[in-house]
């Protein structure tokens, strides 16, 4: 059986209505910060209320720019990531960083995506029949209005409104896009995910989310 995980998700959303999410899992007294995110002066009481962390993670290469302020607030954290990620996190100066383990968190399975450049892992957890995902940069899910001129390149993009895969996400984050499509349909027929929780969105649950997350990513990759 499953071990039952705890998640919170603490959000930033800015005057544009962009939105920027950290989530909080705990695995038994295990914490995994997901996709550091300081968003005001509470921010550390808030993750210590949840529990003292154990993994910083960094879903991808791009969502590191808290990593510091994270890792000098828990000292005894590890910083974990994609493989992929780690010689770029190395490069940026987080030399302690290291490929996350696949069984980091008991229950919590990591998928490193295939065919990416910015090493997008995708955390799953959660029975048989109820599995759950939690996206970076893979997916987006912004239901809302999006204003200005950030507003605007969203939606140029792709990016917004809805259940996305953004333009940003080919161009910045993949190698080979037939490669990571092949790779994402495998793991979607094997895990067959009904709620998917997103780093830039609102959370997304459906019996069918399986097949709307394929339509979505050939809408844009294929």
């Amino acid at each position: 059986m499953s071990p039952a995980i705890r998640l919170e998700k603490i959000t930033k959303t800015k005057d544009s209505g962009w939105s920027l999410a950290m989530h909080l899992l705990a695995s038994g007294d295990d914490v995994l910060v997901h996709s550091p995110t300081f968003v005001d002066e509470r921010t550390f009481a808030q993750v210590a209320a949840f529990g003292a962390p154990r993994f910083l993670f960094a879903p991808n290469h791009f969502h590191h720019l808290s990593l510091g302020r994270f890792a000098a607030a828990f000292p005894d954290a590890s910083i974990v990531a994609g493989a992929k990620s780690v010689d770029r996190l190395r490069r940026l100066g987080y030399r302690a960083a290291r490929p996350i383990d696949a069984t980091a968190l008991r229950g919590v399975r990591a998928l490193e995506a295939e065919g990416t450049r910015s090493g997008e892992t995708i955390l799953a957890f959660g029975p048989e029949s109820a599995r759950e995902w939690l996206v970076c940069d893979a997916f987006f899910a912004v239901s809302g209005p999006v204003t200005g001129l950030e507003g605007l390149a969203l939606r140029l993009t792709g990016t917004v409104p809805g259940l996305r895969v953004g333009k940003t996400f080919r161009v910045l984050a993949l190698d080979d896009r037939r490669v990571y499509l092949r790779w994402l349909e495998r793991m979607l027929d094997e895990e067959r995910p009904t709620v998917l929780h997103v780093a830039h969105g609102e959370t997304v649950r459906d019996a069918d989310l399986a097949s709307r997350l394929r339509d979505a990513a050939r809408a844009t990759l294929g």
